[in-house]
């Protein structure tokens, strides 16, 4: 048994066929999907630019609302009394807090009362002196 190692001419037209048929496909589905996929990178890449230019926008606008209320705030607090509003506030020391309370008017004394434990102002009764 002999084997023949020359191609014929079917190979040759099996060629010319997948020759053709590549054109085809690169022409109707390659050059399609890579023009969307070019759009989709530009579009991406375009609005990437545009929030990295508005973040900056923001960042620049709010250090100007920041700058302009500090010096609103000093202004202020130049034209104060002097005394008034212009020391820190401190913390009572020791108590943590200080008692809460109701502030009115005692009835029998005439003199009002701040915060305190007083039974009988609690319960609405008052003592007669």
């Amino acid at each position: 048994m002999q084997i023949n190692l020359m191609p014929d001419l079917s190979l040759l037209a099996v060629m010319a066929i997948f020759i053709c048929e590549y054109f085809v496909v690169k022409k109707f589905f390659l050059e399609p999907i890579n023009n969307v996929l070019e759009e989709r990178e530009t579009e991406t890449r375009t609005a990437f630019e545009t929030y990295e230019q508005s973040l900056a926008h923001f960042r620049e606008a709010t250090a100007d609302i920041e700058r302009r209320l500090h010096e609103t705030r000093r202004d202020a607090a130049q034209l104060r009394e002097p005394g008034f509003g212009t020391e820190p506030i401190g913390v009572v020391s020791g108590g943590g807090e200080q008692l809460g309370g109701d502030f009115g008017a005692h009835v029998v004394d005439g003199q009002q009362r701040r915060g305190g434990s007083d039974p009988d102002a609690d319960s609405g009764t008052a003592k007669m002196r």
